[in-house]
């Protein structure tokens, strides 16, 4: 079976821009440099450890919940107590 390329009946972002916005936002955004490899690893490995520090946290949370006494379930996180 024969595949083709989708065509988009959208224009393509770059071109629908005029062009003396694309050079203002060339001229805006020129100072921004990409990232090397080492800073994109160590960016993934900062992201990871707060997605892991978030994930214990919430971890600790429902595990203190699960320790109070059951006429203080209802009043946990609601501000009361």
């Amino acid at each position: 079976m024969a595949r083709r390329v989708h065509s988009h009946s959208y224009p393509d972002v770059e071109t629908s821009v005029p062009p003396q916005r694309n050079w203002r936002r060339r001229e805006h955004l020129g100072h921004i440099r990409p990232l090397t490899r080492e800073q994109q690893l160590a960016l993934v490995e900062e992201a990871r450890a707060a997605r892991r520090a978030a994930q214990q946290a919430t971890a600790a949370a429902d595990a203190q919940v699960l320790t109070l006494p059951p006429d203080q379930e209802w009043a946990y996180g609601n501000g009361w107590g």
